[in-house]
């Protein structure tokens, strides 16, 4: 029978219990959060972990969580404490290496400058990017968490952290990438709890796609293809011009219109799939279905529920 585990250090506490635990984990979101569950009566040392001028925990703390079914483990999160709720059980409010990122403003000012040369700048840990010309940029007391947030609005750059590494500029990215995700086999009739997957023709699925080149002087060329009133992606490119940008549009919409998979899966805690990872899917009943995934999100829980993966599937890498 496989018995769910874990091994979380907070500062330099060491413990194997929790009552409840869920962490979200998205290129979506800049920060992955997490919400940990602990029994308030727990002392250590004679130091209460919940009130009291010698609390156990305090904001800021290192985190690091090690998930898994006996004997077989893995590190599902590591960041820091960015608060404390003293209920009952204890709340821990936690957040990844982008907690980093809020904790000071910046004040700066370019004529010119690349993605590159203002994350070497402005970012407090290691980072990974595209290569993207900003032109001119300035910032007025904001924290870098703003930063990047205006990076995501004005440029379409989004950034996410994995393994306390910042990546800049795409959802996935290409083979290059030194934390390159893993394919994972899953089954209908297997390791899949449930589903709210729906499977879609090519005809039935209406997407709109935006492509935006960003030239030097920040101007923009703007090209749609596919369904008028279907639902936008935008993709962003520099330095393009119209023809090319077109070319880029007209070959990736059907990427995005393709026939499968679209909505979410549950399955057990193991194996550790991460946003990035890609799923195999396949089904002994609809055997012609089965192709590869990406995953987009996924929320790890454990707990009196047991030890559950809950993934998003993204855009559809191949047919098997």
């Amino acid at each position: 029978m496989l018995r769910p585990t874990c091994k979380i250090t907070i500062g330099t506490l060491e413990f194997d219990f929790l009552n409840e635990l869920e962490i979200v984990s998205s290129w979506k979101n800049l920060t992955d959060t997490a919400v940990l569950r602990l029994p308030n009566k727990i002392k250590q040392g004679g130091k209460s972990i919940v009130s009291g001028a010698d609390n156990l925990f305090k904001r800021g703390d290192e985190v690091k969580i090690v998930l898994g079914y006996y004997p077989e483990t893995a590190r599902v999160f590591t960041g820091f404490v960015a608060g404390i709720t003293p209920d009952s059980p204890l709340v821990l409010q936690l957040e990844d290496h982008a907690y980093l990122f809020k904790q000071k403003s910046i004040t700066a000012s370019y004529k010119e400058v690349t993605l590159s040369n203002l994350l070497t700048d402005l970012c407090p840990i290691e980072f990974y990017s595209v290569d993207a010309n900003l032109g001119a940029f300035r910032i007025s007391n904001a924290n870098f968490a703003q930063v990047l947030a205006e990076l995501k609005k004005t440029y379409g750059l989004v950034s996410w952290v994995k393994e306390g590494i910042l990546f800049c500029g795409l959802p996935y990215f290409p083979t290059t990438n030194p934390l390159d995700g893993l394919t994972h086999k899953l089954s209908f009739q297997r390791n899949i709890i449930e589903s709210s997957l729906e499977y879609l023709r090519e005809d039935d699925v209406k997407i709109k796609v935006k492509g935006v080149s960003i030239l030097k002087d920040n101007s923009r060329i703007e090209i749609e293809a596919g369904d008028p009133e279907g639902a936008q992606r935008s993709l962003f490119y520099y330095g393009l011009n119209e023809s090319d940008l077109k070319e880029i549009v007209d070959r990736e919409l059907p990427k995005l219109k393709y026939e499968g998979y679209r909505g979410g899966l549950t399955t057990f805690g193991s194996p550790t799939i991460k946003h990035g990872d890609t799923i195999e899917l396949t089904d002994l009943k609809f055997p012609e279905r089965a192709g590869e995934y990406l995953v987009d999100e996924v929320v790890t829980t454990q707990g009196l529920n047991g030890f559950r993966q809950q993934i998003a599937l993204g855009a559809k890498v191949s047919a098997s």
